[in-house]
């Protein structure tokens, strides 16, 4: 049922994914499996927040937390965290969306995952950027480049400098956004040159 709901949310057919991972809910809480029930609780929040409806989605990640804090899985509860701190920043609630993301950061830090510790510093440096906390935007974004470089993510590096080069923008430092963009070319070439 998982899969089936997953496959249906990436066609774009909500209601059948919902139906799916409605399922997986019921079967999981039949059986009184609670990290099943988790998952297909966060994969509603999922589906939700792919259609924009986000206090649905945080209803259903909230749930899923309880379940992640009960059972002390500790990756999903970060996982969760994003998710949360993520929607709340779609709601515009830039400063529950980025204490949710701190404290996600905080675990994936401990749990040793930098390509997640990438994204939320990611994720953080977008908030702050929708906040219109530059400064923090830019420190968040370049914490997360350093990160992609010593991953060697090339795509990740290039998305990173396109914000920095935004956000330098937004500043009206325009010599230093050309300066990321230029950086940004450079990753594209690189890349083009070795297909």
């Amino acid at each position: 049922m998982n899969r089936y709901g997953i496959i249906y949310n990436a066609l774009n057919k909500p209601q059948k994914a919902i139906e799916c991972h409605n399922k997986r809910l019921l079967i999981a809480q039949a059986i009184q499996h609670r990290s099943g029930e988790m998952e297909a609780l966060n994969n509603l929040g999922l589906v939700y927040e792919s259609q924009e409806e986000y206090t649905k989605a945080l209803q259903y990640y909230q749930r899923a937390l309880v379940i992640a804090l009960e059972i002390r899985d500790i990756s999903s509860e970060g996982k969760l965290l994003i998710n949360i701190g993520n929607v709340y920043r779609n709601l515009g609630n830039y400063i529950l969306s980025i204490e949710h993301l701190q404290q996600s950061l905080k675990i994936m830090r401990e749990l040793r995952h930098p390509r997640a510790e990438g994204n939320i510093l990611r994720y953080l440096g977008n908030t702050y950027y929708f906040q219109g906390n530059h400064f923090q935007a830019i420190d968040c974004y370049k914490q997360s480049l350093r990160i992609r470089q010593q991953l060697q993510d090339q795509e990740g590096q290039e998305q990173i400098l396109i914000y920095l080069g935004m956000v330098c923008c937004a500043l009206g430092n325009y010599t230093q956004a050309i300066k990321y963009n230029q950086q940004h070319l450079a990753l594209l070439q690189v890349d083009k040159n070795s297909l």
